[in-house]
């Protein structure tokens, strides 16, 4: 039994025959580009081979930068040459140049490009072509023959790859063209190694900065997977998450499920640019965490939707953050009650849904006298005061009732599902509470009393704004004030 111990680039070196040779060149650029040698250096070395082997003028890749109907812009990012007489590369021409293909006499230049676009190869022998823009452009580079081949990456038509011959017709027989294509296949593998790379790399600033996850949903089988860190927090080596698309909805909160597959469908119906969502998904240990999940569709050859991948960010601090500055834009920061703008927004919506709302009364409180106790104690027991009404309403108030300041000494608070008798007893209740139970700072007991006014609105009631239920409640408060103050009157004794 013989044993033969070799590599790859001594056959290359060695009396073969080209095709052995040129097997031998892509078996080692194979090598080499999988184990690390790949965009650009891999690339090149592996045309220098083709071309020292082949023996043509020059090996070159045309990178396909926009493809429209009538149009098409490369670029000339790659070539080798035997010698400087040939060189090409850095010509202005060649660089980000845009050929109209509806153009007169670029017919044949046209089918080149949408030959290219299918992934065909085209052997051009330039003296048998017909006198067009293509024959031109190629004689003044002094071209005999030429054979392109598609750099097809993701179904896509990246790019070109070329070999010139400057010297003789060369027709290449099938087998080297396949062999060749070979070579283009490696190059299409460069690339997509290299876009992996940039985008492991551009994953791991970005994890640097903030806890993310990337993931991939496969459409046509329904599969999702998805590294777990941000499921995982603290696990150094989190394993990656593999599931059906179903079970996966399962991690989302139960209140973001069908906003995100809505926002999913409408993406799908029209994908433009990136999809950007938030959400909140659950952690292994069953909290939840807000996400922001961003990502873009791929499609296959006949441009259906394939599969979409990105990245899940996380946004938790942020969204904390964002509820700390809400709630602080509806609350009055002296009392800690919701201010005029959070009462009037719950007024709307409650008014909007009168149809099927419960009944629901609105007071309105004006702490009478209220400027003699800024005049005689100073505006630090105004406060003080402020303060200690509100705690008095709250401690009469029920959990679904809403207390609002809306002016300087003025308060109203929204109570929902209550007729006229309950308005007015809880009214009646937050007046005889303050009545009996004045302020005590220090060594001073200060006493005040509040005026208020209520109005009752039910389901059976027609539409009404809110202008006219702050009149209605601002006419009973002022009957209170005008009789004496420190009373509670209804908006229905005055009719």
């Amino acid at each position: 039994m013989t044993l033969r111990i070799g590599k790859t680039s001594a056959a290359i070196e060695g009396g073969l025959t080209v095709r052995d040779r040129l097997l031998a060149a892509i078996s080692r650029s194979a090598e080499e580009i999988t184990s690390g040698k790949g965009w650009p250096e891999g690339v090149f070395d592996l045309m220098a081979a083709l071309g020292r082997i082949t023996g043509v003028t020059r090996v070159w890749i045309f990178q396909t930068i926009e493809l429209g109907d009538d149009y098409v812009i490369q670029d000339y990012p790659f070539e080798w040459v035997p010698d400087d007489d040939h060189e090409q590369l850095g010509a202005e021409i060649f660089h980000m140049f845009r050929s109209e293909l509806n153009n007169p006499g670029m017919e044949e230049y046209r089918h080149v490009i949408k030959s290219r676009a299918k992934g065909e190869w085209q052997n051009i022998i330039v003296p048998e072509l017909r006198k067009c823009w293509l024959k031109d452009i190629l004689e003044q580079q002094g071209i005999l023959s030429m054979l392109s081949i598609p750099i097809m990456v993701e179904g896509e038509w990246w790019g070109t790859l070329g070999f010139d011959d400057n010297d003789c017709v060369r027709e290449w027989d099938d087998s080297e063209i396949a062999i060749l294509r070979t070579a283009s296949c490696l190059v299409a593998n460069a690339v997509i190694r290299d876009r992996l790379s940039t985008q492991s790399k551009q994953f791991s600033i970005l994890q640097g900065i903030t806890e993310s996850s990337s993931w991939n949903w496969d459409i046509k089988k329904g599969h999702f997977w998805c590294s777990t860190e941000i499921l995982y927090p603290g696990n150094s080596t989190p394993p990656a998450l593999h599931t059906s698309q179903r079970k996966f909805s399962e991690y989302l909160h139960p209140d973001d499920r069908e906003r995100f597959a809505s926002e999913m469908r409408n993406y799908l119906d029209s994908p433009k640019g990136t999809l950007r969502h938030e959400l909140r998904i659950a952690r292994k240990d069953g909290s939840y965490i807000w996400v922001e999940i961003l990502g873009s569709l791929s499609f296959d050859i006949q441009g259906r939707p394939q599969k979409m991948s990105g990245i899940a960010i996380d946004i938790d601090d942020r969204k904390k953050k964002e509820a700390v500055l809400r709630d602080q834009a509806m609350q009055d920061t002296l009392t800690e009650t919701a201010n005029r703008l959070a009462f009037e927004n719950k007024l709307s919506q409650m008014l909007n849904q009168h149809s099927d709302a419960d009944p629901f009364a609105m007071l309105l409180m004006d702490l009478d006298y209220f400027k003699r106790i800024n005049d005689s104690w100073g505006h630090h027991i105004g406060d003080m005061s402020l303060k200690h009404f509100a705690d008095i309403c709250r401690e009469c108030l029920r959990s679904t009732d809403m207390l609002a300041r809306i002016g300087g000494e003025e308060f109203a608070i929204l109570l929902l599902g209550a007729d006229e008798q309950i308005a007015m007893r809880i009214g009646e209740r937050i007046r005889s509470t303050l009545e009996h139970r004045p302020l005590l700072c220090n060594d001073l007991e200060i006493s005040f009393t509040v005026s208020i006014g209520c109005t009752c609105f039910s389901n059976q009631e027609q539409p009404m704004g809110k202008s006219k239920l702050y009149k209605l409640a601002d006419q009973a408060l002022y009957t209170a004030k005008n009789n004496g103050r420190n009373k509670i009157v209804s908006s229905n004794s005055l009719n």
